[in-house]
C-alpha cells in the first residue's frame, strides 16, 4: 500500500545484484594473502568506528570500547579515556531517531540516566553518549519482575508516577515497557531509558513498523501519533503480563 516504498525496495534489490556480480568476479581474481605481519588493530572489528564523542563545549572526549550490552543492538559499555570522564563508565548508543529533550527533561526529574552527549554522524546516524547505570546498583525491570513478582503492585505505582512525570513535560515516550525501565536495587529510584521515539504530544509519532508481539493500547499504529494513555497501557500491560 505504499507505492514509494515499493519502488525503493525494488531499486534496492536491483542495485545490490549488480553489485553482488561485481564483487564475486573481484574476488575470483583476488589473491589471498597468507601471513601478515604487524598487524595491529586500533579497536576490535565487532565495535562501531566512533572512538570520540563531542561535549557541547567542543572537547572532545576519548573512550575505549569494553563490550556489548544487548545482543543486536547498537549500545555498549565504554570507558572513558581523557578528562573528567578518564575510567569513567558510560554507555554508548547508535540509533537514527533520539529525543534529547525528552532525556534531559527525565534527567532534571531524576528519572533518567545523565546524558553525556548527543553527536550527528554520517547517513543520518546518532551517536548517544550517558551514563552507565551499573548492575550492583541497578537492575533492569523486566529482569526484576522475573526475580520478585511479590512486589509487582508496589513497582507497577511506582513506574506509573515516573511515566506521569515524564507527561507532565508534554512528552511521550512511545515504548514504555518493562524492559525500558531501570530500578535501583533499594527500590528507591526508577529511571527510564531508550527514548528513540519519544518527543512532543502530537509531534511524536511511531515508526514505519510496529512489532505486532507487544500488548499495545488499540489505538496504536504505524505513522500514527504517541498518546499518553498508550505509555501507560504498556506500561501496565508489560508489568502484570508475563515482561517483554
Amino acid at each position: 500500500n505504499d507505492p514509494e516504498m515499493m519502488v525503493s525496495i525494488t531499486r534496492t534489490f536491483k542495485t545490490l545484484k549488480t553489485v553482488l556480480g561485481e564483487l564475486k568476479n573481484y574476488y575470483s581474481e583476488f589473491q589471498v594473502t597468507q601471513h601478515i605481519d604487524n598487524l595491529s588493530l586500533q579497536r576490535p572489528a565487532s565495535f562501531p568506528y566512533p572512538s570520540s564523542f563531542k561535549m557541547d563545549d567542543n572537547r572532545d572526549i576519548k573512550f575505549i570500547y569494553k563490550n556489548q550490552l544487548c545482543d543486536g543492538k547498537l549500545v555498549f559499555r565504554v570507558q572513558g579515556q581523557n578528562e573528567e570522564f578518564k575510567d569513567k563508565w558510560m554507555v554508548v548508543k547508535f540509533t537514527q531517531k533520539y529525543c534529547k529533550e525528552a532525556h534531559e527533561f527525565c534527567e532534571k526529574k531524576e528519572i533518567a540516566p545523565k546524558l553525556f552527549a548527543l553527536n550527528d554522524l554520517s547517513e543520518g546516524w546518532k551517536m548517544v553518549v550517558m551514563e552507565y547505570l551499573s548492575d550492583d546498583k541497578y537492575i533492569n525491570l523486566y529482569n526484576l519482575l522475573k526475580e520478585k513478582k511479590d512486589n509487582q503492585e508496589d513497582l507497577q505505582q511506582k513506574t506509573i508516577n515516573v511515566a506521569k512525570l515524564l507527561h507532565s513535560g508534554d512528552y511521550v515516550h512511545g515504548d514504555l515497557r518493562a524492559s525500558n525501565i531501570m530500578v535501583s536495587t533499594d527500590m528507591k529510584h526508577i529511571k527510564i531509558i531508550d527514548f528513540d521515539w519519544s518527543g512532543k504530544v502530537d509531534h511524536a509519532v511511531y515508526p514505519h513498523f510496529v512489532s505486532t508481539c507487544l500488548p499495545w493500547h488499540p489505538d496504536v499504529d504505524c505513522e500514527k501519533p504517541i498518546a499518553k494513555e498508550h505509555d501507560l497501557h504498556l506500561l501496565k500491560k508489560s508489568i502484570e503480563s508475563n515482561p517483554f
